[in-house]
């Protein structure tokens, strides 16, 4: 009956599982095969405790957008492309920390220079966010001269100290990736490298060409403006090279077959882009025009690849780049007996073939499966 309580004497427990105790309890061979033929446990979730940097780093993120436009201004079609290609640097080095530990949770352990590259890189947007608001402060700390009110050594020195601690995690940001790659670079991946390379120099010697040919025939050049004109220069300089060094990177790493592929691939035109991206504004330096169509056109060209540059390195993240497990080594069928089982003669040779495997610079396996030409 429905309302029966489970001692009632009308329920029927004949076909209950026997208490331990009885003799019809499994025992020994029998309660092993049980639980044999039991299936496997379904693993666990990602869940809020696991994942809690990502919601932090996602809120950081949001953050970041609000505090860039406390006060959008009034919504058209160019000023809504405008706000988006400005947005993009700002947010996506915030959510680089999120991609990479959404798709790694185990990297603060196994990949340490990504996670810290990764960190410097998000802190470097609020660094940036926080400078207009200490103008004030940097004004009475420092006051400028009467004839350069823009010239506020501490305010210069704090943009100094923002710019190369997101120089710092490039940096780390190149060897991580360069240390979780398991392949030995192709010698395709190689020449596409020196171009990425040869775009990078060139970008930096007509860096410093243009600021040989900048008209300074109306300003006193003190000796701290000297410092500061020379500082900007040699900083712009380092900026394009590690960029560069980002990028030969990762395209060296797509293009010589890293897992995830696409995750590579993204990253590696995302870099490049951002590298172009100078390029774009070392070329619009040394030709100035007049003509306002073409200036234009550089300016949204240039804000588009260095905003997409930074989308595309943050796609590559988030498609699970780089592979942080070991990689599998396939066997030859010839190694395995009738049964499915290698001799021991096999596994001796196979020893051996382990310890004379090839290995690419900085110990890492050359590439046995190169497509056939």
């Amino acid at each position: 009956m429905a309302g029966d309580r489970p001692d009632s004497p009308h329920v029927d427990d004949t076909a209950s599982t026997p208490p331990p105790d009885t003799d019809d309890a499994p025992e020994g061979d029998d309660l092993d095969a049980l639980e044999e033929d039991a299936p496997p446990a379904e693993p666990r979730g990602p869940h809020l405790p696991d994942r809690w940097p990502v919601l932090v780093f996602i809120g950081l993120a949001i953050l970041a957008a609000w505090a860039s436009y406390p006060n959008p201004p009034a919504w058209t079609v160019e000023s809504f492309f405008a706000v988006v290609l400005d947005l993009m640097p700002t947010v996506c080095p915030v959510l680089l920390p999120a991609a990479l530990l959404l798709r790694h949770p185990d990297a603060p352990r196994v990949a340490r220079p990504l996670v810290f590259g990764t960190l410097l890189l998000a802190a470097v947007p609020f660094f940036k966010l926080a400078g207009p608001q200490l103008e004030v402060f940097f004004n009475g700390l420092t006051p400028p001269p009467a004839d350069l009110e823009w010239f506020v050594p501490s305010s210069i020195l704090y943009g100094y100290f923002h710019s190369l601690l997101g120089l710092f995690g490039v940096l780390y940001l190149a060897v991580g990736l360069s240390r979780a790659r398991h392949w030995a670079y192709r010698p395709s991946a190689r020449g596409v490298g020196y171009l990425v390379l040869a775009l990078g120099i060139a970008t930096s010697l007509a860096t410093v060409y243009s600021f040989t040919q900048a008209d300074l025939s109306g300003v006193e050049l003190t000796p701290p403006l000297w410092a500061y004109l020379i500082g900007s220069v040699v900083l712009g300089v380092l900026t394009i090279l590690t960029w560069t060094y980002l990028a030969i990177t990762v395209v060296r790493c797509a293009l010589s077959g890293e897992e995830p592929g696409p995750g590579w691939s993204s990253a590696a035109l995302g870099a490049t882009l951002i590298v172009v991206t100078f390029a774009i504004g070392a070329w619009a330096n040394l030709v100035r025009t007049p003509n306002e169509t073409i200036s234009s056109l550089v300016f949204w060209l240039s804000n588009a690849t260095y905003s997409f540059g930074f989308v595309l390195l943050l796609i590559g993240f988030l498609l699970g780049m780089p592979s942080l497990e070991p990689v599998d080594r396939a066997e030859d069928d010839t190694d395995l007996d009738g049964d499915g089982a290698t001799s021991d003669a096999d596994e001796e040779e196979g020893d051996d073939e382990v310890a004379d495997e090839d290995t690419g610079e900085d110990g890492v396996a050359a590439r046995t499966d190169e497509p056939a030409a």
